[in-house]
């Protein structure tokens, strides 16, 4: 029984890992990484290249140094223990109908015109086009290094 309580308690503690600072940002305890959370998050969609602008030109608690996160980073907020809506507990704006897909700043290797993006609806991860014609428009969730000023 003292096991069971112990890996509970263990499972609960690495889900919450999303500190909110109450200011449109949250923080990941984890990986030291600070997340925009503001409306913007949840209404907002934008082509690869304007997703890439929005992120370099945003300030937001005192800081400019935004950035569209990579894969990895924006790995880092699936909840693999859901099916469904698979970001992890935390953020107060998250889009709410779908599609709940969001942009990485990560190139698909041997494909310059795509990027990888992150489908929160079911925790998929593929590419789609950056820019032109046939670009996709997602949304945007921009990330800094909380260490850096």
């Amino acid at each position: 029984m003292k096991l069971i309580f112990t890996l509970i308690v263990s499972l609960t503690l690495l889900n919450a890992k999303i500190i909110n600072n109450h200011n449109n940002t949250v923080t990941d305890t984890l990986t030291h990484l600070q997340w925009q959370d503001s409306n913007a998050n949840q209404t907002d969609t934008r082509d690869w290249v304007h997703a890439v602008s929005y992120c370099q030109n945003l300030s937001l608690d005192g800081y400019t140094n935004w950035r569209l996160p990579n894969i990895n980073e924006l790995k880092s907020l699936l909840d693999y223990s859901k099916d469904v809506n698979s970001m992890v507990a935390g953020f107060k704006h998250h889009a709410t109908n779908p599609p709940r897909i969001y942009w990485t700043s990560t190139s698909v290797s041997g494909l310059a015109d795509y990027a990888w993006v992150i489908n929160f609806n079911y925790g998929s991860v593929t590419y789609f086009h950056k820019m032109g014609r046939v670009a996709s428009y997602y949304r945007v969730r921009c990330v800094r290094n909380e260490n850096i000023k």
